[in-house]
């Protein structure tokens, strides 16, 4: 849901004003939400025109740009209406990390065909870690939620949920430093 205007305005003074007395150089961009969302590998939020083009005009106002999130898997229309409204940077960071995490379960299968049981078994090793650690609930789409338990005796739903979660397993390894408890860290 879209943040209103000046709600938006409102926390950006808030913020600022933060950064002021801490002394931070004020950031280029603010980042706002203007109706997208993301579940699984698509897009299935709206895209709100009203706070597409309100949103970014508060925060010109401040001499920062506009950075839409959940802009991963927009339509081409709809990223082409971004320059007209004022968006100057779409997050479309967990897209390329679900880009990357496919090569990654490629060469996981690659491995296994030309190996067998004898590789690594990096794909074991990924889907199990983002059952036990990783927030994948939140990209399940809306009567699709499953357990962890479930979707193990599931291959084709693990599978596009280690995918698509993948990349917060690597955000949590950067911040902890180990993967988690009983394997060691690729």
């Amino acid at each position: 849901m879209p943040i209103p205007a000046d709600r938006f305005r409102e926390s950006i003074n808030r913020v600022l004003a933060e950064f002021r007395r801490r002394k931070l150089p004020q950031p280029a961009f603010v980042i706002g939400k203007t109706g997208a969302k993301m579940k699984m590998l698509e897009n299935v939020g709206g895209f709100d025109y009203t706070a597409a083009s309100s949103l970014p005009r508060v925060a010109r106002k401040f001499r920062m740009g506009f950075k839409e999130h959940n802009a991963d898997y927009l339509s081409t229309p709809i990223l082409s209406l971004h320059p007209l409204y004022g968006i100057s940077c779409a997050n479309v960071g967990p897209a390329f990390a679900a880009a990357q995490t496919g090569v990654l379960l490629e060469l996981a299968d690659m491995e296994e065909r030309n190996l067998g049981k004898g590789g690594s078994n990096l794909y074991n090793i990924m889907s199990s870690a983002v059952l036990e650690k990783a927030p994948f609930h939140k990209w399940l789409r809306e009567g699709q939620e499953r357990s962890a338990d479930a979707l193990s005796d599931m291959p084709a739903e693990l599978r596009a949920v280690t995918l698509t979660a993948w990349h917060i397993m690597c955000t949590m390894m950067g911040k902890s430093g180990k993967l988690f408890s009983g394997y060691i860290p690729i």
